[in-house]
C-alpha cells in the first residue's frame, strides 16, 4: 500500500497517481481501489467505461483528500462530485483553506497575478475536459456553443450587462489589445495610459505609438498615498490639456484613456467610474483594465457606469481557471470591433460577394483558433462554486470586514508606538 503523508493542513495525499491508492478520482467521480494488477485494471476500466463510455488510457488520478466522507465541500453535481454535507457551506477564514491545494510550505501573496483553482472548480475542469477528450469533434461542434452562451449570460448578469455586450477571451491583456488594434488611428490621435498602467498594456499602447500613422501616447501621473478627490481633479485637467491642444486636428482626432479600475501595483481602488463620465464629457473614448475587479467589486453596474470597453480577468479573483477574461462592448460600440486577434472564419469583409454587413459582435469570438476550451467555461462551475458560498455580497463583506479590523488595529495607539 502506497504510503499516505498528512501535511499541516490536515490533508492527506498519495505521492504517486498510480499503485495501490486507496481511492482514485475519474472525471470527477470517486472509484474502488485499483492496483497495478490487470485484473485490476480491467475491472476498473470496465467499471469506468459502463459510466462514461470511454476510458483514456491511465487517465486516472489521486483523489485529495482521500476521506471523501470527511471533506465539507460543495460537491453538487454541477461541480462533479458528491458530499453528505452538501447544503452547509463552510465558514470563511481558515475554514476555507481545505479547498485550495497550495503546497503547505507555501504562503500565496500573489493571488492577483494567477488565482488559484478551488478544488471543487478543478475537478469540474477535469470533469468536462474528460468529455471533450471523450468526442472534441461532437463538443467543438454542437456541444460547445451551450456551455459558451451560458457563461456569457451568468457573467453579464454579475457585471450588470446584456449578454450580447460580452465575450469571452483569454486574457485582459488579449481584451485590451484587441480593442485598441480595432480603432482605425490617424495621424494625431491619442492614446492616454497611466504610470500604474499595467506593463502588458503600456507596452501594447507604445507599440501602437511606434508603428504608423504613430499615434501620440499621453501618461497621466498617478502619484501614492492620495485621494480620490485629487485623483479626479487631477484626470478632469489632464483629459482637459490633452483635448484642447492639436490645432487643426483637434476636430477630427479621436483620444482614447485606458483606466485602471484597481490599480495591480500598489493595489489600490481607482474611481473608474467617475473617470469615464469625466472622458464621455470630454469626447474621450474609455477603455476599462478592468482586471482586478469582477470577484473583488460588486455592483459593477456597466449599463449604469457605460463605459467604452471593460475588460475583466475571471481567473484572478473569480476563482475560474487561468486564462479567462471577459471583454464587455455596448451594442453602441459593436461596430469599432471588426476583428478578434486572431481573425476567425466567421469575419465577413465588404469584398466578399456575397456580402450582407458586418459579423455579429459575439459572433467573431465563438471560434478564433483551436484553443483550450476549458478556461473559458469554468466560468459557470467558478460562479456555483461562489454562491454555494453564500455570493459575491457575502463574500466580499467578510473580505472588507477584515480590512477594517486591520485598519483599526494598525491606528491604535499600541500599534503606533504609543501605548505601553
Amino acid at each position: 500500500m502506497t504510503a499516505i503523508p498528512e501535511h499541516r493542513d490536515g490533508l492527506q495525499r498519495p505521492r504517486r497517481v498510480f499503485g495501490d491508492c486507496p481511492w482514485h478520482l475519474v472525471s470527477g467521480d470517486p472509484y474502488p481501489p485499483i492496483s497495478r494488477s490487470a485484473g485490476s485494471h480491467a475491472g476498473f476500466t470496465a467499471l469506468v467505461g459502463s459510466k462514461h463510455g470511454c476510458v483514456l488510457n491511465c487517465a486516472h488520478l489521486p483523489l485529495t483528500p482521500t476521506n471523501v466522507t470527511d471533506m465539507k465541500i460543495p460537491l453538487s453535481p454541477e461541480l462533479g462530485l458528491t458530499t453528505r454535507d452538501r447544503q452547509v457551506a463552510p465558514s470563511f477564514g481558515h475554514a476555507m483553506h481545505k479547498f485550495f491545494e497550495f503546497d503547505p510550505s507555501y504562503v500565496n501573496l500573489n493571488h492577483g497575478a494567477y488565482g488559484s483553482l478551488p478544488m471543487p472548480v478543478r475537478v469540474a475542469c477535469e470533469k468536462l475536459s474528460a468529455r471533450i477528450e471523450a468526442n472534441p469533434d461532437r463538443f467543438v461542434y454542437k456541444e460547445g456553443i451551450h456551455h459558451w452562451n451560458e457563461a456569457r449570460t451568468r457573467v453579464a448578469k454579475l457585471i450588470g450587462a446584456e449578454t450580447d455586450e460580452c465575450v469571452l477571451v483569454n486574457n485582459t491583456s488579449h481584451g485590451i489589445a484587441t480593442v485598441l488594434r480595432n480603432f482605425e488611428w490617424n495621424e494625431g490621435d491619442i492614446i492616454i495610459g497611466t504610470t500604474t498602467t499595467h506593463a502588458g498594456v503600456s507596452r501594447g499602447i507604445r507599440y501602437l505609438g511606434d508603428t504608423p500613422p504613430h499615434p501620440q501616447v499621453s501618461t497621466f501621473d498617478l502619484e501614492f498615498p492620495t485621494s480620490h478627490a485629487k485623483i479626479l481633479e487631477n484626470w478632469r485637467e489632464h483629459v482637459r490639456r490633452v483635448t484642447s491642444e492639436g490645432g487643426d486636428l483637434k476636430q477630427t482626432r479621436k483620444v482614447v484613456a485606458v483606466i485602471d479600475a484597481i490599480v495591480s501595483n500598489p493595489g489600490a481602488c481607482l474611481p473608474w467610474k467617475e473617470m469615464v463620465g469625466i472622458c464621455k464629457d470630454a469626447g474621450v473614448w474609455s477603455v476599462v483594465d478592468a482586471a482586478h475587479s469582477i470577484g473583488q467589486e460588486v455592483d459593477i453596474n456597466l449599463s449604469e457606469a457605460k463605459p467604452d470597453f471593460w475588460i475583466s480577468d475571471c481567473h484572478k479573483w473569480l476563482f475560474a481557471k487561468r486564462g479567462c477574461a471577459v471583454l464587455y462592448v455596448p451594442k453602441r460600440n459593436h461596430h469599432i470591433i471588426k476583428s478578434p486577434i486572431p481573425t476567425p472564419y466567421t469575419y465577413r469583409s465588404p469584398q466578399d460577394e456575397h456580402y450582407n454587413g458586418p459579423q455579429k459582435f459575439a459572433k467573431l469570438f465563438e471560434w478564433t483558433g483551436t484553443i483550450d476550451y476549458v478556461p473559458l467555461l469554468s466560468i459557470n462551475a467558478a460562479l456555483d462554486f461562489r454562491q454555494w458560498l453564500g455570493g459575491e455580497h457575502k463574500i466580499n463583506e467578510y473580505t472588507q470586514s477584515r480590512n477594517r479590523r486591520r485598519e483599526a488595529s494598525s491606528e491604535s495607539p499600541r500599534n503606533q508606538g504609543n501605548g505601553p
